[in-house]
């Protein structure tokens, strides 16, 4: 899985996107602090989505991609 800032912040779901304007950033926070069922829904929302960037989940991502090269290698020495 590709980590980047469109993967890890969704807008609406575990965060707020916003330009560089200060103004609509401004915007935004008041927004969250003005409404605290929005706040409490992405902050729920965001810590669920963090577990798929632990530990435990990236050690099984990179474990996955060395079995996958081993077994690409194994198979093209088989060819040859």
């Amino acid at each position: 899985m590709k980590v980047n800032q469109q993967t890890l912040i969704k807008d609406g779901f575990n965060g707020c996107k916003t330009s560089d304007e200060i103004a609509e950033w401004s915007k935004k926070v008041i927004y969250i602090l003005e409404n605290r069922d929005v706040l409490e829904t992405m902050r729920a929302n965001a810590f669920l989505y963090s577990e798929n960037f632990s530990l435990e989940k990236m050690a099984e991502r990179v474990e996955k991609f060395y079995r996958k090269i081993i077994e690409d290698k194994a198979n093209r020495l088989k060819e040859t």
